[in-house]
């Protein structure tokens, strides 16, 4: 999982990701959330929760 920062476009996240092909990756956004509602774990520790 890449997370980006949120002052990335879609447009440049899918320059990074872009050449793989497209049934490997999906873009979304996640916000930060503590670990009782943790989608996701970053290699930080950090938890995020995936927005709708």
């Amino acid at each position: 999982m890449i997370i980006f920062d949120e002052r990335h476009t879609e447009e440049e996240i899918l320059a990074v990701v872009g050449e793989a092909p497209k049934d490997v990756y999906q873009v979304f956004d996640l916000e930060e959330a503590p670990q009782d509602y943790c989608d996701f774990m970053g290699d930080s520790g950090q938890c995020y929760k995936k927005l709708n």
